[in-house]
């Protein structure tokens, strides 16, 4: 395991980083849902405004954890959240081009769909951070 070598401090600046994107994209989605369908390309309907309001929520949710573990030295910790993070993320890509194809969104969604593909790649990046060593044969 890398816990040793780990510049922790790194750690810390992307889980305070999450943390602010979190509540930004959150409010928004959650205050102004009709704004931010329209700046995807989309049209807003009762629908979609349900369903981005509770995505901000979600968004919410991902803040707290990362505000609540920013200062964590668990390398198993960090492993679980950028884990989860990372099929999330790869998920919502995948939704968001698939809305992009189907016309739900237009084309200035493919911008959310760059910003779900980096933050698959940022996390990625930290598990190999936290690889967990081979148990020894015996």
């Amino acid at each position: 395991m890398n816990e040793t070598n780990f510049p922790w401090s790194t750690w810390r600046t992307i889980a305070n980083a999450q943390t602010m994107i979190c509540v930004a994209g959150g409010a928004l989605a959650m205050l102004t849902p009709g704004l931010l369908i329209r700046m995807l390309g989309g049209t807003p309907s009762p629908s979609g405004t349900l369903f981005a309001r509770a995505f901000g929520v979600g968004l919410q949710q991902v803040a707290l954890v990362h505000h609540f573990l920013r200062t964590t030295k668990e390398p198993g910790a960090v492993r679980a959240v950028a884990k989860a993070n990372l099929v999330e993320d790869a998920i919502l890509a995948v939704v968001a081009a698939r809305a992009i194809k189907r016309g739900t969104f237009g084309a200035p969604a493919w911008l959310l769909v760059g910003v779900f593909a980096g933050e698959v790649a940022l996390n990625a990046w930290l598990l190999r951070q936290f690889q967990e060593e081979p148990l020894p044969a015996r």
